[in-house]
C-alpha cells in the first residue's frame, strides 16, 4: 500500500446521491485495492452524514464519511476531486465552457447564472459544480488535486499525475482527440487544437514546423464545406458566419508564416473571430518540451509520412480490410490500425449488451476521438501523454471495467 501518498475524497455539492456514484467509488477502491493509492476518507463540505445508505454504501467499500469540518486537510498528500453529476441531457456546445465545470476556470461563474446549448445527438451528465474552485475556497493546494477522471485510466499513478502536473502536454491533433483527453485529464486545453479539423497533408506539413506556423499569422481564409475539406474549395470568400440552410458550411483559417501556409477548419465556430480568440488565448499555453502529434486518417501514404516525424507521436490509420479490431503490428511507428465496422461491432455487443449503454454509431473519426476521451480504452492514455509510448492495454476486461464509471458519463 503507498501509505505514503495519502489520499482524501472530496465530493462536491449536490453529487452525494449521484447514480453515478457507486461506479466511481469501484474506480477510486481498485486502485487503491492495487496499491495505487491510500485512501479511506471520504468528506464533503455540504453532507453532514445523516443518509444510513450512503454511510452502508462507503461501509461496504471500506470507506468512512467525515464532515469536513472535522478534517485536517493537512493530513493528507493528494484530494481527489469528485464532481457531482447531474442527469441534464445536454452537452456543453462550446468546449471553453467545460472548463468552468471541470477544473480551473478563471471566471468562476456559477452553474445558475449560465445557460448552456444542447448539442443534437449526445447526452452527457452536466457536472453541478466547480469542485476544483470549491476546493481552492476550501484551502486545498491546487498541485494536489487530482479530478476524478484521471482516476478512470487504469495505468492512472500518482508518478504520471505529478509528471503530468510539471510537464503538460500540448496535444496537436487534426481533429477533436486533444479535447477528449484534456478532459480526461480535467486541465486548461494546453494546445489551441482543439475542436478544429484539418486534412492530413496540412497537418503533416504543420508537424514539421509547428512554432513557425503556429507563431504565423492567423488569416481569415473563407467559407468552405467540411466534408470535401479534400478538395479546398472556397464556397464564400467575404463572408464572417455559418450558412444556415448548408450545416457544412465553416469559417476557415490560415496559419501563415512568411513563405508558406496552412488551412485548417474552424468547424465547431459560428464564425472566424469566434476561433480566433480562443485561439489567441490557447496558443500562449503551449508547452513546445511537450508536443504531442496526433493524426487520425485513411490515407496510408499520409499515415507512413506522419510516422517519419520525430515528435511524440500517434497515428489511428483507418483500415476497412484489416481482419482484426486493431493491428498493433507498427506500433513502434505510432501507428494503430482499426478497422471501424469491426469497432461497430464490439461496441453494440459490449456496451448495449453487458452494460446497457447506448452509444450512438458515428463515423472512424468519432471512434478514434473516442481513444482520447476512453470510450473505447484498448491502449493506455496516460503512459502515452507523460512518456509519449503507446501501449496497448495487456488485460482489456480490467480496462473496460474502468473505463465503464467514464463512458456513463459521455454516453448514458
Amino acid at each position: 500500500m503507498n501509505s505514503e501518498k495519502k489520499c482524501l475524497l472530496y465530493l462536491a455539492d449536490n453529487c452525494i446521491f449521484s447514480g453515478l456514484m457507486d461506479n466511481y467509488l469501484d474506480v477510486v477502491c481498485m486502485h487503491r485495492n492495487n496499491g495505487v493509492i491510500d485512501i479511506t476518507t471520504v468528506t464533503s463540505n455540504f453532507y453532514n452524514g445523516n443518509s444510513d445508505y450512503f454511510n452502508r454504501l462507503l461501509d461496504t467499500k471500506g470507506l468512512k464519511f467525515i464532515p469536513f469540518k472535522d478534517i485536517d486537510i493537512k493530513e493528507f498528500d493528494y484530494f481527489i476531486a469528485y464532481y457531482g453529476m447531474s442527469k441534464y441531457p445536454s452537452v456543453l456546445s462550446e468546449e471553453e465552457y467545460i472548463r468552468k465545470f471541470i477544473i480551473n476556470s478563471i471566471n468562476n461563474i456559477p452553474l445558475d447564472e449560465k445557460v448552456y446549448n444542447c448539442k443534437q445527438g449526445y447526452n452527457i451528465f452536466l457536472l453541478s459544480i466547480n469542485a476544483h474552485n470549491e476546493m481552492l475556497y476550501y484551502g486545498f493546494d491546487e498541485r494536489k488535486i487530482i479530478p476524478c477522471t484521471l482516476l478512470c485510466n487504469p495505468d492512472f499513478s500518482i508518478d504520471n499525475f505529478e509528471k503530468l502536473q510539471r510537464n503538460p502536454p500540448s496535444i496537436i491533433a487534426n481533429n477533436c482527440y486533444g479535447r477528449y483527453s484534456y478532459f480526461v485529464l480535467g486541465t486548461h486545453f494546453y494546445s489551441p487544437f482543439v475542436n478544429i479539423t484539418l486534412n492530413s497533408k496540412e497537418h503533416i506539413k504543420l508537424l514539421k514546423n509547428p512554432k513557425k506556423f503556429i507563431t504565423g499569422r492567423l488569416v481569415f481564409a473563407g467559407m468552405r464545406d467540411l466534408s470535401q475539406r479534400d478538395i479546398d474549395d472556397i464556397v464564400e470568400k467575404e463572408s464572417n458566419s455559418t450558412s444556415e440552410i448548408k450545416p457544412n458550411i465553416v469559417p476557415t483559417a490560415y496559419l501563415e508564416s512568411d513563405d508558406d501556409r496552412v488551412l485548417i477548419y474552424c468547424n465547431h465556430y459560428k464564425t472566424f473571430d469566434d476561433f480566433e480568440r480562443v485561439w489567441i488565448k490557447r496558443k500562449e499555453r503551449i508547452n513546445y518540451d511537450n508536443l504531442i502529434a496526433v493524426l487520425i486518417t485513411q490515407n496510408f501514404d499520409d499515415a507512413y509520412e506522419f510516422s517519419k516525424l520525430s515528435c511524440r507521436k500517434l497515428c489511428f490509420l483507418h483500415d476497412p480490410k484489416n481482419p482484426d479490431l486493431l493491428d498493433v503490428r507498427e506500433i513502434d511507428k505510432g501507428i494503430v490500425k482499426f478497422n471501424y465496422d469491426i469497432f461497430k461491432s464490439f461496441y453494440k455487443d459490449y456496451y448495449t449488451k453487458r452494460l446497457g449503454i447506448s452509444i450512438p454509431e458515428n463515423d472512424y473519426f468519432t471512434v478514434a476521438n473516442n481513444f482520447g476521451m476512453r470510450s473505447f480504452p484498448f491502449f493506455h492514455l496516460l503512459e502515452f501523454l507523460t512518456e509519449g509510448r503507446v501501449v496497448i492495454t495487456d488485460d482489456i476486461n480490467k480496462d473496460l471495467l474502468i473505463s465503464t464509471y467514464l463512458t456513463k458519463t459521455i454516453w448514458d
